[in-house]
């Protein structure tokens, strides 16, 4: 049976909206599991997943979700890719790991998926999350199989990377810069943890749940959102100095929120499930298919 990915195309406000009357259930035309996608624009976007045994495999679009096709030249026979992230239709990296969290790499392409270089080698744990602000630096979050997580930072385009082992007890999965200072980071137990400082030391945050958190995004300094598998979704006016749960329904989990602006955001969950609000989450509307 062909998997199915679900594509939420984040460009800029207008593109939204014209999405806005309906979803489409695209089908990828591939037989493995798809964990994460990036889109460098409307039409070019990249996916990664694995196959039966582990075996990484990185997919490409050039229609917009439309056909997919299979990048022979990214191999991988043991490791799982966790993450994607394209700065341009050229430039990207994967983050990859084994089934129990003992070792991770990253992996480099400089011409649209073609060709595939790993960056980073010999580590004893996954990459979950990647994020870059520009050509230059970028930050990755991992977790190791124990618990824990280190982070991960380039200022060379992946050159070199510095990692910080265990800046955190709990595994972290959700990871957001936005800039070169101040960055949050979201996980197991609720954990939310700010930096101001580039990484080099981080604030544990009160989240006011114990679940676990797969997603945050700011849309400022001040106002942010993050959601987890209790199926709510927390929001913070101040920073994260304080987080308060403002939206909560019945869906059996939460993978990703997202908002343009303090009016107007989507939070999708497991089976495919997407709610939107225009209304700052005074109310929700389910997405159709």
């Amino acid at each position: 049976m062909r998997k199915l990915i679900f594509i939420l195309i984040i460009i800029h406000s207008s593109i939204l909206i014209t999405h806005s009357q309906g979803w489409f259930q695209q089908n990828s035309g591939v037989n493995f599991n798809l964990y994460g996608s990036s889109f460098v624009n409307v039409n070019v976007g990249y996916a990664v997943g694995d196959s039966v045994g582990l075996y990484g495999k990185v997919i490409k679009t050039t229609s917009s979700g439309l056909n997919w096709v299979v990048l022979n030249g990214f191999q991988s026979n043991t490791l799982s890719c966790k993450s994607v992230f394209f700065l341009n239709e050229l430039t990207g990296y994967v983050g990859a790991s084994d089934f129990p969290q003992t070792q991770g790499q990253i992996y480099k392409t400089t011409n649209g998926g073609i060709n595939w270089v790993s960056q980073l080698t010999n580590i004893y744990y996954g990459v979950h999350s990647i994020y870059f602000l520009n050509e230059q630096t970028g930050f990755g979050v991992g977790a190791y199989y124990q618990g824990g997580s280190p982070l991960l930072k380039t200022v060379n385009g992946g050159v070199n990377w510095s990692h910080t082992p265990f800046f955190t007890n709990y595994k972290q999965y959700g990871l957001q810069f936005i800039n070169v200072s101040t960055g949050w980071s979201v996980g197991a137990v609720g954990s939310i943890l700010k930096s101001t400082d580039g990484g080099v030391s981080w604030v544990q945050q009160t989240s006011n749940t114990t679940t676990t958190l797969r997603s945050i995004q700011f849309i400022n300094s001040s106002t942010g959102y993050t959601a987890g598998l209790d199926s709510r979704v927390y929001k913070t006016t101040n920073g994260g100095a304080v987080w308060t749960m403002f939206y909560n329904q019945s869906l059996c989990g939460l993978y990703s929120v997202y908002f343009s602006n303090d009016q107007t955001g989507w939070v999708s969950g497991c089976e495919g499930a997407i709610n939107g609000t225009t209304n700052g989450g005074t109310n929700w509307t389910q997405q159709s298919f």
